[in-house]
């Protein structure tokens, strides 16, 4: 038979290593570095088609303005003839100034029946082009574009030539290319600001995430005072860090409460199994034993057993308080429901039993542990109060958002330095009282949980030789209707 030994593999949380590209702080910065490239090339997109639209709007106006401005001439020159139109148009091209958009040299082309005149020698290009009236794009067989202004010319009403004035496109592109190549290198610098802002910023962003990080890492359950204690702006990362400082005081809380409570339950447990074992012991040494050393060391035996039994279900209770399914709802009517705890309290001893006033209202709650947690007021009531001279008065008022039920008595109240410890598992007020009574001072401790899981609050308030008055606050909905109710003893 062969034997195998199955290899289980534990996690530790140790530290995972990630590229820079996998971190939050990588993931903004490319976000950032995305979203920042378009918008700037998008950006200089748009501005680079703005100035070339302008460019093109400029150079048209010039071309318009330098053909109605020739027209201008000739009409003045008051000329008669294509032949003195040649001969006008060569001495204007000799005697003005035809530099034209940022000292591009303007093309200009004059064709009659009595031959062509020309600005300059680019000008014999603009033969193959159209002799179309208005404004348009020309391209010659060199591959080079133009823009052309055309019209036809008038002498006294009648047409003699016609006017091409152009611009190369070359200028233009010049132009057009040096812009190109400032806002390329603007883009280029931009994004690597943008690169070097968005890692700086991130890494102020990330550093309480990296904090939070390294405290999580180096918590663990022999040390959870680790803390953050972000000092920044009040903003989603301050709440978070808030948040996990908060979360870690109450895993300490819970921590400390667990430590405490194995501790206090392994003594409550240890002190009957302790007794249970000391006289079953004893009785083992006895050589004969009676029936009645049988009889006594049995009923010791069970009465142990029944308080570890009773120990055990209420940490069970305890244990369950907070999970999920742990109450059982049902309607309850208010002043039934206190009259049947009444009933039942008022033999568990010969005090003065009072009930007051009780609002004849239905509510929620689980019948069954709301009745263990008054009878259990009531029996801590019967063991503080000295004997049929104190009173234990049962009472309650409703509101529409509020139940309220307190068990009041006149007996030696608790000292204020007790008060904040009273629900506390394990905790006694009067530790030989309680061992005398049988109580293992969860009593108090279960009150709470059961009114904390109705979503309900549970206050006490306490004069030293003036009695107690426990108060519990039940959430409630319907509107009150009062009924007095006379119960006597």
């Amino acid at each position: 038979m062969k034997l195998f030994a199955e290899q289980v593999t534990v996690w530790s949380p140790t530290k995972i290593k990630l590229h820079w590209f996998q971190g939050i702080r990588g993931r903004m910065m490319l976000l950032t570095f995305f979203l920042m490239t378009i918008f700037f090339v998008v950006s200089h997109f748009t501005v680079f088609q703005i100035l070339r639209y302008r460019m093109r709007e400029v150079v048209d106006f010039e071309l318009t303005e330098e053909l109605a401005a020739y027209n201008q001439a000739v009409k003045a020159a008051n000329l008669n003839s294509s032949g003195s139109l040649v001969v006008f148009s060569k001495k204007y091209f000799s005697t003005n100034d035809l530099q034209g958009f940022k000292n591009a040299k303007r093309i200009i082309l004059i064709s009659t029946k009595d031959g062509y005149v020309y600005s300059n020698s680019e000008a014999v290009k603009l033969k193959s082009a159209p002799n179309t009236s208005g404004i348009y794009t020309f391209t010659d067989k060199d591959g080079d574009k133009y823009r052309v202004q055309a019209g036809p010319i008038f002498l006294n009403g009648r047409r003699v030539g016609f006017i091409k004035t152009a611009e190369t496109f070359s200028f233009i592109n010049s132009v057009l290319a040096t812009t190109l190549i400032f806002l390329s290198t603007s883009l280029a610098l931009a994004l690597v600001l943008t690169l070097f802002i968005g890692y700086m910023v991130s890494k102020r962003i990330m550093a309480p995430v990296a904090r939070m990080a390294d405290v999580a890492d180096a918590i663990n359950k022999e040390d959870l005072s680790q803390r953050i204690n972000y000092q920044g702006a009040t903003d989603e990362v301050f709440h978070l860090a808030r948040t996990f400082d908060a979360m870690v005081d109450r895993l300490e809380s819970a921590f400390t409460e667990q430590r405490q409570f194995i501790s206090d339950a392994s003594h409550e447990l240890r002190t009957p199994i302790t007794i249970i074992k000391g006289h079953l012991e004893v009785l083992k040494l006895i050589k004969d034993p009676s029936e009645q050393d049988y009889q006594e060391a049995l009923m010791i035996v069970l009465d142990e057993l029944d308080r570890m039994n009773r120990l055990v279900n209420n940490l069970l209770l305890l244990a369950r308080s907070s999970i999920s399914g742990f109450l059982i709802y049902e309607d309850i009517q208010l002043d039934i429901f206190l009259a049947t705890i009444y009933n039942k309290a008022n033999t568990l001893a010969n005090r003065k039993w009072e009930i007051s006033e009780i609002p004849e209202v239905i509510f929620r709650g689980d019948r069954d542990k709301l009745t263990e947690v008054l009878l259990n007021l009531l029996q801590n009531a019967v063991v503080h109060t000295g004997g049929p001279q104190d009173f234990i008065k049962l009472a309650a008022t409703a509101s529409k958002k509020w139940i309220k039920i307190s068990v009041e008595d006149s007996g030696q109240g608790i000292p204020k330095n007790e008060l904040k410890n009273i629900f506390n598992r394990f905790y006694r007020l009067d530790k030989a009282r309680s061992k005398i009574s049988g109580g293992s001072g969860l009593g108090l401790s279960i009150v709470q949980a059961i009114i904390k899981a109705h979503n309900g609050k549970v206050q006490v308030k306490s004069r030293l030789g003036q009695g107690t008055i426990f108060t519990i606050t039940l959430p409630f909905k319907q509107a009150a209707l009062v009924k007095k109710i006379n119960i006597k003893d």
